[in-house]
């Protein structure tokens, strides 16, 4: 728009001097752009009526920060050649703020489909949503802008990085016979500690761990008991509570980072824990164990998909009245405004150089 008005001025101005002065310069130039956007006029009404566009409706997730690809598919009927397109990109964190913007400039062959290939560049971690907005269309010499129809919106995920985290784990903790409530809504199939016991029947067994022969021997029923499962010592907290700085969007790619590595620093140290936040979608608390470096991606897979709250929740007492009967050794919290809560202990500024003891 902006261009469109100095070009009209420019254009008055000039023939302001050829009337005035009778300058033949004057008057070539101003041919000279008359010329321009009559011919800019005309390849507008060509574009309008022979380019097609096709948006992409989705980004493929990447699992590095750098770089996310996207294409764009333009087709043109036409015979001719369209070249001065541009459309502006604007990359939103979850809370709509703008994180950054450029241009994507291309052009169209003629009769035929021609893939445009863009990247949108991210430093920071979490889920962005990748605006494609004022399609336009640039005259010769790029004296005028005409806007054309057609923008997107799809979301794309910036994976962390794990970094190394120095975390202690205790022995005591490491080998503390914790008990998980629920733990085949956890993750069915999950490992037990071994036993060897047979006892008797009792309400909630299952048939396949009847022991018929020594059943049929006793003339009671017997069966095998099948060991606890496994628990989980260390209860990793997150309070995904929503951001109102100006730099909001680093600060939560800070916590996402964090929160990745403590975790991965966990699974390295040979240390089982459950990372724990509450939905605010269903209004309930989800826990993900993290025992292989499969759960690992699999958590931070919903995490990223995961939508702040505003309110400060209570993440000790919701777990305590939802799962009164576990037991733990250890229990963190990590809040998005980069403190980190040992137990009960007052929260503290996490670094990545801090020492974490569990």
């Amino acid at each position: 728009m902006i261009s469109n008005i100095l070009s009209v001025c420019f254009l008055m101005v000039l023939l302001y001097v050829t009337i005035l002065y009778k300058s033949s310069a004057a008057c070539a130039l101003m041919l000279l752009l008359l010329l321009c956007m009559v011919l800019g006029l005309g390849k507008f009404l060509y574009a309008v009526f022979c380019l097609k566009f096709r948006f992409p409706t989705a980004l493929a997730k990447t699992f590095q920060k750098d770089t996310c690809p996207f294409t764009i598919l333009v087709k043109n009927t036409g015979f001719f050649p369209v070249s001065g397109l541009s459309m502006d990109l604007y990359l939103l964190d979850a809370q709509k703020n703008l994180v950054q913007s450029s241009v994507l400039r291309f052009c169209a062959s003629g009769k035929k489909i021609t893939p445009v290939s863009g990247t949108i560049t991210s430093e920071l971690y979490g889920k962005f949503q990748i605006a494609g907005k004022h399609l336009r269309l640039h005259s010769p010499f790029s004296l005028l802008q005409f806007p054309l129809p057609g923008k997107f919106s799809c979301q794309v995920f910036f994976y962390p990085t794990a970094l190394p985290l120095d975390v202690q784990v205790k022995e005591t903790t490491r080998y503390f016979a914790a008990e998980s409530q629920g733990f085949e809504e956890i993750l069915p199939g999950g490992t037990l500690l071994p036993s060897n016991e047979i006892r008797e029947f009792l309400p909630g067994d299952k048939m396949r761990q009847i022991h018929w022969k020594l059943s049929a021997r006793t003339g009671s029923l017997l069966v095998r008991d099948p060991g606890r499962p496994e628990g989980f010592p260390v209860l990793v907290f997150l309070q995904l509570q929503a951001l109102h700085t100006k730099d909001s969007a680093r600060q939560f790619s800070r916590f996402l980072e964090f929160t990745v590595s403590l975790s991965f620093s966990l699974l390295e140290a040979r240390c089982n824990h459950l990372v724990i936040w509450f939905d605010a979608k269903n209004q309930s608390l989800v826990r993900y164990p993290v025992r292989t470096e499969e759960e690992h991606t699999l958590c931070i897979y919903a995490l990223l998909h995961e939508t702040l709250y505003e309110d400060k929740k209570d993440l000790y007492d919701f777990y305590a009245e939802e799962y009164p009967c576990d037991t733990y050794c250890t229990r963190l919290l990590l809040c998005t405004d980069l403190t980190l809560g040992f137990d009960t202990q007052s929260p503290c500024p996490f670094t990545n150089d801090m020492t974490i003891p569990v």
